[in-house]
């Protein structure tokens, strides 16, 4: 793909406000880098944006480099975003996340470590939500709860459960059997913004069947929704049929279809 690129101002934008106004344009897809725009992850960001002459700025990437992660998500104008892939200072590997919109111009830039895997980025609001009625207790987890914890997710590789997200966000877990079954957590709450990602769902393999991802999905999303988020977010994989079932169930509609996955520079680029 080869866009025109010479008419469009890059700028590493240190403006908040005018970045916030920016990813306020689609805050769905924009969820996470909302909360990048506040503490802890703000010293970590970088917003480079790009604009026509004399215009407001209608192209972003954003570029985390945090000591345990470095990642790179577009947005806005294909023509600005690839203006700012071509100027901006961009790390060797990351992880890479956008829309089909802008797959081919970091494809140009990056190549895939392994396969970009496609996912679906889904959203609930307090309109569209329709909460799930529990059968077993479903408790509020806390620090305490971290061994418990800890051994569940023993069992999904691919969660990124990290234990400070238990202060940073909200986690609730189903107990049965005299055991902790199912699990749902947040990867950001931003209640300045009114926006939050769910994420790391998952069941024990020998409890799946029973609902118990609804149930928790649902305490999480209720919770959110009653300190003041407006729209909840998550990611699942396309593939994954059963957990897409549970998330349109509780309201969940699919916003955007992206493509996610590590990547590292073309040699040449």
């Amino acid at each position: 793909m080869a866009l025109e690129t010479t008419i469009w101002q890059v700028r590493d934008n240190d403006d908040d406000g005018e970045v916030r106004a920016l990813l306020e344009r689609d805050r769905v897809w924009n969820s996470f880098a909302l909360a990048d725009l506040l503490p802890p992850f703000r010293s970590y960001a970088r917003f480079h944006t790009a604009a026509r002459p004399g215009e407001k700025p209608s192209a972003l990437v954003l570029i985390i480099e945090h000591p345990g992660f470095t990642t790179i998500s577009p947005f806005g104008n294909a023509s600005g975003v690839e203006a700012i892939l071509a100027q901006a200072n961009l790390p060797p590997r990351a992880l890479v996340q956008m829309t089909a919109d802008h797959r081919a111009l970091l494809e140009a830039v990056y190549c895939p470590i392994s396969p970009w895997r496609e996912m679906l980025r889904m959203a609930v609001t307090a309109q569209t939500f329709m909460p799930c009625a529990a059968s077993e207790p479903v408790l509020h987890l806390a620090a305490t709860d971290l061994a418990e914890i800890s051994d569940l997710y023993r069992l999904f590789p691919e969660s990124q459960f990290r234990p400070d997200l238990l202060d940073q966000g909200s986690y609730y877990g189903l107990r049965a059997h005299g055991r902790l079954c199912a699990i749902a957590g947040t990867h950001v709450v931003t209640e300045p913004f009114g926006i939050a990602v769910v994420g790391s769902v998952f069941t024990h393999p020998e409890e799946r069947g029973k609902g118990y991802a609804s149930m928790v999905t649902s305490a999480v999303v209720s919770g959110l929704l009653e300190r003041g988020c407006r729209d909840v977010v998550l990611n699942v994989f396309a593939t994954n049929t059963s957990a897409i079932g549970v998330y349109r169930r509780l309201g969940f509609q699919t916003y955007h279809h992206l493509w996610s996955g590590l990547a590292e520079r073309h040699p040449e680029a």
